[in-house]
């Protein structure tokens, strides 16, 4: 399968994107929201904030319940993927809940092949919710 690589990326979409992390202390639902292209600085900041809240969750004996929306995300470079793999690697452990949401078939091709556990991936949030929270109580 064909990933365009950055240089491609840049020349579609600038190296601007965001993801924000945050945490709805109503729903226990730790909530990471991208948009756009990011470079891996952006990633790795993200991963701190990610590292420093599902720690807390596991100190509190509480479970992981992330909502990652990447439904506003371009397909990522190659060595931008490769940091939310490692990245993901370090945080995630059996039993914690992940729920995607992406818009389209190509950028779910790729946190398949990225991702090491890519919990549950989907084109719909309100299902990605529902999905998280179906068993958190």
């Amino acid at each position: 399968m064909y990933l365009p690589d950055r240089a491609a990326l840049a020349a579609d979409l600038p190296l601007d994107g965001s993801l924000e992390v945050e945490f709805d202390a109503a729903t226990g639902v730790i909530r990471l929201t991208g948009k756009g292209a990011w470079v891996t600085e952006t990633v790795e900041a993200c991963f701190r904030e990610m590292v420093a809240l599902v720690m807390q969750r596991r100190e509190q004996r509480r479970p992981v319940l992330v909502l990652v929306d990447l439904s506003e995300c371009a397909v990522q470079s190659d060595e931008v993927a490769a940091k939310i793999g490692l990245g993901a690697e370090k945080v995630q452990q059996p039993g914690d809940r992940v729920a995607i949401v992406v818009r389209s078939s190509l950028v779910k091709a790729q946190l398949r092949r990225t991702l090491p556990q890519p919990g549950e991936i989907f084109i719909s949030a309100s299902a990605a919710e529902t999905w998280l929270m179906a068993y958190s109580h």
